[in-house]
């Protein structure tokens, strides 16, 4: 799997723990293709401040991620908010899953993205290289 794969796993992952955790008396399972905004009964206003709880979770944090109000109306399924969430990744962050060279690979707090870049055969030998030494 690539990096794109990875992180649209990761993202489509915690959203569905978000919905699962935000709403534990319905306990229909929620995939990809789930329309939450139905499964949910959430009117217009109601699922554009979910942008905000949302954004506020510490994996978005961790993403540099934010959701804005506006934009939720353009997502219905998980799939669809988990395309708007990595559209709103920072720039910088997107350079590190490009160069992944730069990341130190003790944070755990990317995991993602080290698995991204351990699947480069050049950073794999450095990554290595380091180990041994």
């Amino acid at each position: 799997m690539n990096s794109k794969t990875n992180l649209r796993i990761y993202v489509a992952n915690r959203l569905i723990d978000f919905f699962q955790a935000a709403y534990p008396s319905i306990h229909t399972p929620i995939t990809p293709a789930t329309n939450v905004v139905s499964l949910y009964r959430l009117g217009a206003e109601q699922w554009g401040l979910l942008a905000d709880r949302i954004s506020k979770q510490k994996w978005m944090i961790e993403l540099h991620s934010r959701l804005k109000p506006g934009d939720m109306a353009r997502a219905s399924t998980i799939a669809q908010l988990t395309t708007l969430v990595i559209a709103s990744i920072k720039h910088a962050v997107t350079q590190i899953a490009l160069a992944p060279a730069v990341m130190t690979f003790r944070s755990q707090s990317y995991p993602f993205l080290q698995a991204a870049a351990l699947s480069r055969p050049r950073v794999q030998r450095r990554f290595l290289a380091k180990k041994r030494g």
